[in-house]
Order: C-alpha cells, then structure tokens, then sequence
C-alpha cells in the first residue's frame, strides 16, 4: 500500500461532479440487502491519475462528524431519492472503472459550484497522507 497525499483535486477531469452508482465490493464491502451505494466523482488527485470519489450513505452523521460530511438534499439535478451523507474520505479509483460505470449507473450531477467547495475542503483534510488501494 501507498500513502496519497492530496494537494489538489482537477475537476476539469469530464466526469467530475457526476454521481454514480458504485458496487458495494468496489467501495470494498458488503451490506445486507444492499447492492451499491452512490458515489460522487470529484476528479483527479494531484493532475495525474487516480479518479476521486467519495461514498453516499443514508445515514446521517452524528453532529460531532458533520465537519468530515457532506450532506445533499435530493433534487432533480443530482437524482438522489433521499438525503444523502457523503464521508469526506476520498477513495482513489482508475478513471477506465469509472468510465464504465457512468453508461448504465449514472444517477445525476452537483452544480460546479458545490463541486469545488468540496474539493477545496478535501484538500484541507487530506493534506497528510492517506492510504491508496486504487479500485
């Protein structure tokens, strides 16, 4: 395993700020009676590769996790049926699985302003080294 230090997140990147259904064993777990969780592509890390990505969940986060979340009401723009929580803990993944996955489970998108006020607050998290498996 390598450590991913963010520096910088390109949302030029054409499928950043798409929301995507992501299999659950590609986020790297299963849920019971669950399939995929929705995944927020927000770029690349670092102007190279990998692909960004952060994972949706129903659950809301307890007040004292809210700075590390990413809450949005659902809208017709984004497709999202319910509020949705998504951990600001970015999960690298190759840009070829990812271009797959927009043909058939491509759920909406987030205005680009939301995009880089998400990434901007990515950058201050991640700005010690994280752990990469890239999926």
């Amino acid at each position: 395993m390598s450590a991913l230090e963010i520096q910088a997140i390109d949302s030029t990147y054409e499928l950043a700020g798409q929301l995507l259904w992501v299999p659950d064993r590609q986020w790297g777990f299963s849920a019971v009676g669950r399939e995929d969780h929705p995944g927020l592509c927000c770029g690349t890390a670092n102007l190279q590769k990998p692909v960004i990505m952060l994972r949706g969940t129903s659950s809301l986060p307890p007040k004292r996790y809210e700075n590390v979340n990413w809450i949005m009401e659902p809208n017709a723009e984004n497709g999202l049926n319910k509020t949705t929580s998504f951990r600001l803990e970015p999960k690298p993944f190759k840009r070829r699985r990812i271009e797959i996955l927009i043909d058939n489970r491509h759920i909406g998108s987030i205005p680009k302003d939301d995009l880089e006020a998400i990434n901007q607050r990515l950058v201050q998290i991640c700005a010690v080294p994280m752990e990469a498996n890239v999926e």
